[in-house]
């Protein structure tokens, strides 16, 4: 399913593109309940978490991620954003490609994080079509220059990663390039619970630091963190994500790897962890 926006002319000198982000939590956990499906706790979940000081991925990987997309984006390009779970990452595009005046495309399986970027783009007059395909299994049906997929694959079970992002590349032009950047992630030891779902217990006592409200009663709330943590916990226990796995994943994929840099950096959230994150910019044989 496709929806298409018309083209809204941008003043260069005065985007912004800065997310309304208690406006936007609100919406998407609202939109959440009858949207998505077996990510509702996420969806609902994962603006607040924002809102608490969590999710500080693009924070910490703004820096590095802004340069790359404009370097590989020509004048007028199509950028596809594959994958979203809010607007943050649309965002942080819209601000690092505003010059070159793109054309941009986010496409994911959930209508939910979907409907949150077109609200984001319509309260900043930004151009944007949204696409509800799932590249598990297909490829869209057209192609872009850039493909951003931004912490994708810790969402990918592993058998499923390199169709996942072949079918991404299929989605670019023949010289069209994919930035995929991901976090590390080592298998977990039975009983040793990844420092990801101690960071959700964080999210109440964040939200009332900050004087916001819950967005439905606490005992509910704390019942939605169980069980995002339990799935999650599931997802990312046999998991290894380092670079020279991710190397071997695009490789199987068909791509060439171009580019490769990546940091480790502490979390932003007060906690003890370094995180490594790996940055590929690649191209589809």
């Amino acid at each position: 399913m496709t929806i298409e926006r018309p083209a809204v002319t941008t003043d260069v000198a005065r985007a912004q593109f800065r997310e309304d982000l208690l406006d936007l939590a609100d919406y998407e956990f609202r939109i959440a309940q009858n949207s998505c499906g077996e990510c509702a706790d996420y969806h609902a979940l994962f603006g607040y978490g924002r809102l608490a000081g969590l999710h500080d991925a693009i924070a910490m990987d703004g820096d590095m991620l802004a340069p790359l997309l404009a370097t590989h984006l020509g004048v007028s390009g199509k950028l596809l954003i594959a994958c979203a779970a809010d607007a943050g990452l649309l965002a942080m595009a819209a601000r690092a490609t505003v010059a070159q005046g793109p054309a941009i495309t986010v496409a994911d399986r959930c209508a939910t994080p979907l409907a949150v970027c077109r609200r984001f783009a319509e309260t900043e007059n930004l151009s944007l079509r949204t696409i509800q395909s799932d590249f598990f299994s297909t490829a869209l049906g057209e192609t872009y220059d850039v493909a951003l997929a931004h912490n994708v694959l810790l969402f990918v079970p592993e058998t499923l990663q390199v169709e996942f992002l072949r079918n991404i590349g299929r989605s670019l032009a023949g010289s069209g390039i994919l930035i995929l950047v991901s976090r590390g992630a080592l298998p977990q030891q039975p009983g040793n619970v990844p420092s990801l779902y101690r960071t959700h217990s964080k999210m109440l006592a964040g939200l009332a630091a900050r004087g916001i409200a819950l967005p439905e009663d606490e005992s509910l709330l704390r019942q939605r963190l169980a069980r995002l943590d339990e799935r999650r916990r599931k997802m990312l226990a046999p998991m290894q994500l380092n670079g020279e796995r991710i190397e071997a994943t695009l490789a199987a994929a068909g791509f060439d790897i171009i580019a490769r840099s990546g940091h480790e950096r502490r979390r932003h959230d007060g906690g003890s962890q370094i995180v490594p994150t790996f940055f590929f910019a690649a191209t589809p044989r």
